[in-house]
């Protein structure tokens, strides 16, 4: 049998109800209790990482599970994360990043209602969590939820209550899936680039995102708070518009680009990519240094940038690696 380790790090899944609202307090063999029928894809062990509610997961607790995944790698056959939804596609992605290279299946999951409690879904996604992990033949980091497979490096949460919480973006479900019935239909094998930074398990939280809106201050970016950065995201309008008259951003932008800050630019828009060669207001941007994100989900990029400003300050390497796919981050694009 395939033997499949199951990584805890607290979550709705994990919840119970206590004197504040919910919280994780449920072990992962109390979970996996209450799923017996995962017993028969594999011999599972499971391993808790961390007890947080997601919304309190840290870069540094990504670099715990991707020690944990570095260190037991050879040991098991696949791997499930059970996680919190709110931060899963961040944690998704940066653990993807951290584990270039690695040659086993691993599945993210969650659950929008606690397995404690009536109507949960958390049964389904560990169920189809544990089936894909000993069944998929692709290595790589995936979510499983709602009967869905996606590459961890494409995902956003798109609904904060539905069952449905998560949507594949700029390309197609992975797959579908059904541990019940023991169905896995795949639908495209992610992009993989396995021979740069393998296994470079680190990150720095040393990246700022900043949403820009009609009449945001461009005083907001002040180099005094800014210089603690390596790379600074402008999710901007449209293709990648960036005020360029009343509230000008370029001169912050200039000012980024002459301290060494890369100046990163995304669409608020979640299809489709970012393109600043298109119209004036993004051409302005990239003549001064401002470089364009393309197809790459906030979510993704913000853990992608963590992970590359770890390895480098270096502008010219940072921008090659931010214009490299290396999971499948670009989509379909």
């Amino acid at each position: 049998m395939k033997k499949i380790r199951i990584y805890t790090t607290g979550g709705t899944i994990a919840s119970t109800e206590g004197e504040n609202g919910l919280l994780p307090t449920m072990t992962g063999e109390d979970m996996l209790n209450l799923v017996p029928e995962c017993r028969t894809f594999g011999e599972i062990s499971c391993r808790a990482i961390m007890n947080l509610d997601s919304t309190n997961i840290q870069p540094e607790d990504w670099t715990n599970v991707a020690a944990a995944l570095k260190e037991e790698v050879s040991e098991f056959d696949g791997f499930v994360v059970l996680h919190g939804t709110d931060t899963m596609a961040y944690s998704a992605a940066a653990v993807a990043f951290m584990t270039i290279g690695i040659q086993k299946p691993v599945i993210y999951t969650g659950s929008q209602i606690p397995i404690s409690k009536p109507g949960t879904d958390a049964m389904r996604n560990i169920r189809d969590a544990v089936f894909a992990a000993a069944n998929l033949d692709y290595p790589g980091i995936y979510i499983a939820f709602n009967g869905k497979l996606m590459n961890g490096c494409s995902v956003s949460k798109t609904n904060t209550f539905a069952l449905d919480a998560f949507s594949s973006v700029n390309t197609c479900d992975v797959g579908e899936i059904d541990g019940l019935t023991k169905t896995l239909t795949i639908n495209y094998q992610p992009n993989r680039l396995v021979d740069r930074y393998r296994w470079h398990t680190n990150v720095e939280n040393k990246v700022l995102l900043l949403k820009l809106y009609p009449g945001v201050l461009p005083e907001t970016i002040r180099y005094e708070f800014v210089r603690q950065f390596k790379a600074v995201i402008l999710e901007a309008f449209g293709a990648g518009g960036v005020p360029a008259y009343e509230r000008s951003f370029l001169p912050k932008i200039r000012e980024l680009q002459e301290h060494g800050i890369l100046t990163v630019i995304t669409s608020q828009c979640l299809q489709g990519a970012s393109d600043i060669s298109i119209y004036e207001v993004g051409k302005n941007a990239a003549e001064l240094g401002a470089v364009c994100a393309g197809p790459i989900v906030s979510d993704v990029l913000v853990a992608k940038l963590m992970w590359a400003v770890s390895m480098t300050s270096d502008l010219s390497e940072l921008k090659d690696i931010l214009s490299t796919d290396f999971c499948g981050e670009f989509g379909d694009q």
